[in-house]
């Protein structure tokens, strides 16, 4: 099922420079996009590489990523003039590496911090109650 929506999104890639701009960008993907996840949901043998630590760590870190990823792909790929710069292999991995970096620094010690604080507290029942509970049960 995945390597159907796969399929799909590599075939309308092929063929992206002959089909209008408004058949590829009004959701002609979403059924592909939409196979891959339920494919993936399905829990193929395969898909417990998205287990290990560092899929878990990245997809964490996900939402720093998006927030971020604007205020470093400009700088890397465009001067302040606006001109092109570092538009090949090695700027791209450049730039991918420091967002994921970043990515994971602000998830490990900025969301997630933020994150246990902010999360309510279990009730806990005061200490009388629960003597009162217990004595209740037992008689």
């Amino acid at each position: 099922m995945v390597l159907t929506g796969v399929i799909a999104i590599a075939l309308v890639g092929a063929f992206a420079n002959r089909l209008p701009y408004v058949v590829i960008h009004t959701a002609l993907l979403s059924p592909a996009f939409a196979t891959i996840v339920y494919g993936v949901a399905l829990r193929p043998r395969w898909a417990s590489v998205l287990e290990f630590k560092l899929p878990v760590m990245l997809g964490d870190s996900s939402y720093s990523m998006y927030l971020i990823h604007s205020s470093f792909v400009f700088p890397v790929f465009h001067t302040s003039t606006g001109a092109v710069r570092n538009a090949n292999f090695t700027g791209l991995a450049l730039c991918l590496g420091i967002v994921l970096l970043f990515s994971m620094l602000i998830y490990r010690f900025i969301e997630e911090p933020a994150r246990r604080k902010l999360r309510p507290k279990a009730k806990t029942e005061p200490k009388w109650e629960a003597k009162a509970a217990a004595a209740a049960a037992a008689s």
